[in-house]
């Protein structure tokens, strides 16, 4: 069984190692902030492009986001300046999930299988409203 392992979105993975079937993702750290949606999606990025598109590939994306602990990379964050202090970094998340989604989604139609591909998403109870911290 496959699983990434990070007990903080913003994990350094010096400080938090994260892990891939048992081995350090160091390899795959796009970004210098260590979150754990841009790894995933660039773990997910990877392994479509070595996959061969003649065998069937079932691919389980266990995102953390949009799920505690409420954090993202500021750059996420700004555009909702507008928003209710309490929804801004919720915000953030969302638009850092959404962005790793098309990543692989793009990644899916370079290697000429999303036209193949099921696609489900699902949530495990929608964002939490008037508790932990009133996200």
């Amino acid at each position: 069984m496959r699983r990434v392992v990070s007990p903080s979105y913003l994990a350094s993975l010096t400080k938090a190692p994260i892990l891939f079937n048992c081995s350090m993702l160091q390899e795959l750290q796009p970004l210098s902030d260590g979150y754990s949606t841009h790894l995933y999606a660039t773990r997910a990025q990877h392994l479509i492009e070595a996959h061969d598109p003649s065998s069937p590939l079932f691919l389980y994306m266990p995102f953390q986001a949009v799920h505690s602990p409420i954090q993202a990379p500021q750059r996420y964050v700004a555009p909702y300046e507008g928003l209710d202090p309490n929804r801004r970094v919720f915000g953030g998340m969302l638009a850092a999930l959404d962005e790793a989604v098309g990543v692989v989604v793009q990644a899916l139609k370079a290697k000429g299988m999303w036209e193949d591909t099921l696609t489900v998403f699902s949530t495990d109870n929608g964002g939490p409203v008037g508790s932990l911290h009133n996200h």
